[in-house]
């Protein structure tokens, strides 16, 4: 099982993941519906993942499969924005960006996990004013 997929501790509109090792189709959609019992378990509007591709060794290369895999986890209501780091390998930023534009879903790639936790705390702040508002 090359993926670990967990909330941020004190905040359920965050959930972290990780894929690390040679990650296959089966663990695409092994993690897909673990986020989905997730996103259905919180009583938030939305949940963000934030991701780190920076470990992973090999991966299914045909982006039909990973889309289909992953699709109902990234399109899911409840779903706010994939914030994604690490990706070292031309090949897999390419794989993610096609899947974000295919599934249509608010996709950012990120340098490091410092910017994805800066830019969702922004995301976060945004939201809790218009709760405000």
């Amino acid at each position: 099982m090359p993926y670990e997929l967990a909330p941020a501790p004190d905040e359920p509109r965050i959930l972290f993941g990780r894929y690390y090792g040679h990650v296959s189709i089966e663990d695409v959609e092994n993690i897909n519906d673990t986020a989905i019992d997730y996103y259905e378990s919180v009583d938030v509007d939305k949940v963000h993942v934030l991701m780190d591709f920076s470990a992973i060794e090999s991966h299914e290369n045909n982006l039909l499969k990973l889309v289909r895999s992953a699709r109902d986890s990234m399109t899911h209501p409840r779903v706010g924005w994939w914030i994604i780091w690490g990706i070292e390998r031309p090949m897999v930023s390419y794989l993610v960006q096609m899947a974000a534009r295919i599934t249509r879903i608010r996709f950012k790639e990120v340098e490091n996990k410092k910017q994805a936790l800066q830019f969702i705390s922004n995301i976060l702040a945004d939201s809790d004013l218009e709760q405000t508002s």
